[in-house]
């Protein structure tokens, strides 16, 4: 297990649910806008295609498409409210009402993301210090005849490793507040899907069966609130599911310092094949040992397509030493050496991230199957 694992991203299915329909009603008021409304047609028609992007991007771009729905709900949001107050107070309460349903949580969106430039969410974390200089221990020591695999005492470096990794993982408060700001942008994402078909019904119906069900009929403080506890009840069931499933290694973390042991791996190869995933470009390697089991190895850069690599390109080699945590497995070291194998043209990976193998990692591929379950090549 590598001490760098990226968390698995938003279910895709949520994505569907509120990218597909945005981007529709993006392309429809495209389609339908009156000349004499083209502009304020057209800038509802971006809004809905910046929710589409929020919805179904990722990284940098989700960050920055999602603040700027964040900010334009809150300045909406905003004005309604000035105007209530100055020409209209009997709308007051559903001013506050959108300022607290739909503006709030667009705010808190836009705060955590930075518009995608709050570089700790998308920089990799400060243990890779500690890890180059574990990396340069191993290279200097002799590699084994044989694959092998020993426990010996932890050296400073690899404690540092070790320490490192604690202190940049969450603690309970840190877990907590991340929750609650994914609960603020999941509602806000929602509830901004909601109001857009909302705003579609209504205009459908009123044009086919001549009834208003809009913003300003006596419906809408009972859609209202339908929409918001509905949008808030899912957006608190997914965060509850997700902050379950986030486990806490620091227990198990703090037990292997405890030990003060390491477990040290020595691996030998004879032949190896790339496969590249085209999103990203992130390039993952499989390696057989002369029993024909296949051990699976990720190049180490990041994923953000706006990134510059911050570590070498991955050579894989003939021989690797690997350092590992006893409990946790955390990978704390590696170090490749002897000939290089022959550079060769990568495999396009067609497989779901679920089915790839775990990194630094013995995987149940069969040497002869990789191409095919991993590329939907035919079987050799």
């Amino acid at each position: 297990m590598s001490a760098n694992k990226k968390s698995p991203g938003t279910n895709w299915v949520t994505k569907l649910l509120l990218g597909i329909p945005a981007l529709a009603i993006a392309i429809m008021m495209v389609a339908i806008a009156p000349p004499e409304h083209r502009v304020g047609f057209y800038a509802f028609a971006a809004l809905c295609g910046l929710i589409a992007l929020v919805a179904l991007g990722k990284g940098r771009l989700r960050a920055f498409c999602g603040s700027a729905v964040g900010v334009v709900v809150l300045v909406a949001g905003i004005a309604y409210l000035a105007h209530a107050l100055a020409r209209d107070r009997a709308s007051l309460g559903g001013a506050l009402m959108f300022c607290l349903v739909f503006g709030l949580p667009g705010a808190a969106y836009a705060w955590i993301t930075r518009f995608g430039f709050r570089s700790e969410l998308y920089a990799p974390n400060d243990i890779e210090g500690a890890q180059a200089r574990v990396d340069r221990r191993l290279s200097e020591r002799p590699v084994a005849a044989t694959t092998s695999a020993t426990r010996r005492a932890m050296s400073p470096e690899e404690r540092t490793m070790l320490e490192a990794l604690l202190r940049d993982l969450p603690s309970a408060p840190d877990r907590i507040a991340r929750s609650a700001g994914g609960f603020a942008m999941t509602w806000a994402m929602t509830m901004v899907a909601f109001v857009l078909l909302w705003k579609a019904t209504g205009w459908f119906l009123g044009k086919v069966a001549g009834f208003e069900v809009g913003w300003t009929s006596e419906w809408a403080p009972w859609l209202l609130a339908i929409g918001g506890t509905a949008t808030a009840l899912f957006a608190l069931g997914v965060t509850i599911r997700a902050h379950r499933r986030w486990t806490d290694p620091r227990p198990v973390l703090r037990a292997d310092l405890d030990s003060g042991e390491v477990i040290e791996e020595h691996r030998r190869f004879t032949a190896a094949k790339a496969f590249v995933e085209p999103e990203h470009g992130a390039k993952l390697y499989l390696l057989r040992t002369d029993d024909e089991r296949v051990f699976a190895a990720y190049d180490r850069f990041p994923l953000d397509d706006d990134d510059s690599p911050t570590t070498p390109a991955l050579q894989p080699r003939r021989c690797l030493v690997l350092v590992r945590a006893p409990l946790t497995g955390y990978v704390l070291g590696r170090a490749w050496s002897g000939e290089p194998f022959e550079s060769t043209e990568a495999i396009e990976m067609t497989a779901p991230p679920e089915d790839w193998p775990e990194s630094d990692e013995f995987c149940k591929l069969a040497w002869d199957e990789a191409e095919h379950r991993l590329a939907g090549r035919p079987p050799l």
